[in-house]
């Protein structure tokens, strides 16, 4: 999915910000754009105005783990 279908679907909300994306056979970041693919097992930086919110990680799969 590219990140601006992501946004518009509302998969992402506004107030996260996708920074960079690292794929799994890879070690380099690739600056996110609105066209930048992510996929399942990408590493992402991601930034939110509400910080480690589990309504923000649980988008990206991290379920409990900052609760």
């Amino acid at each position: 999915m590219i990140l601006e279908d992501a946004r518009m679907t509302g998969l992402v909300p506004d107030d996260v910000l996708i920074v960079a994306s690292v794929p799994p056979d890879s070690n380099e970041p690739q600056i996110a754009s609105p066209t930048t693919s992510i996929d399942a097992g990408d590493t992402l930086t991601v930034y939110s105005d509400r910080g480690a919110d589990p309504a923000v990680t649980d988008i990206f799969g991290l379920f409990g783990e900052y609760r």
